[in-house]
């Protein structure tokens, strides 16, 4: 046998092997996904991170964008004694930021609903903890710089729905918010526009 037959029976055995593999894991994703252990998955990764909020945390569907890469997940909500935070859509790009961890680059919420209370409020802050975020004194003398917020995503929110509720109860309508937060050199820039129930 020729080597240039040698070469080309290598390669053939080499690609076959590479197609058959990529096979197969598209075949394990496709299963990951229709058998609904990708919900199943996502839902106690959000419930153990949201614990800090208490109370009960439901998700509809996971939909995993494998090549872009990117997760959507539909009909969100977090649930105390009545709904405080409710999600239509969600969608969240991920990236490859300092070294070999993803990290999201772009969050995307549709058709969003949220109760302002001050209990919640005291409890998102646990949430919003970003190990490394802070600097010292001394670290800020000798950089001389000013202190960097944490690397942050493209952000765009549509129809979100900020609620309170009233002396009897019942949930008010506040503010209608579309706003878009992505990071410049210096401060992260908001735009959006703000709207009452009646210009609506």
């Amino acid at each position: 046998m020729s080597a240039r037959r040698k070469l080309s029976t290598w390669l053939l055995t080499r690609l076959g092997t590479l197609g058959w593999g990529t096979l197969m894991a598209g075949a394990l994703l496709a299963t990951f996904e229709w058998t609904g252990l990708g919900t199943k998955w996502v839902h106690g990764i959000l419930t153990k991170r949201m614990a800090v909020l208490g109370g009960e945390l439901e998700l509809g569907e996971a939909d995993f964008q494998w090549l872009e890469p990117s997760l959507v997940l539909r009909d969100l909500s977090l649930r105390t004694e009545e709904e405080v935070l409710s999600v239509d859509h969600l969608h969240v790009r991920f990236g490859w930021q300092g070294g070999l961890s993803l990290a999201p680059t772009m969050v995307h919420m549709d058709g969003a609903r949220v109760l302002l209370d001050q209990a919640i409020a005291a409890r998102v802050r646990g949430l919003l903890d970003v190990p490394g975020a802070t600097i010292s004194d001394n670290d800020e003398e000798r950089e001389g710089k000013t202190p960097r917020l944490p690397s942050l995503p493209e952000v765009l929110l549509e129809d979100l729905t900020l609620l309170v509720r009233s002396s009897a109860g019942d949930q008010l309508e506040l503010f209608h918010v579309d706003l878009s937060m992505e990071e410049t050199e210096a401060l992260p820039k908001i735009v959006g526009r703000v709207q009452t129930p009646r210009q609506r």
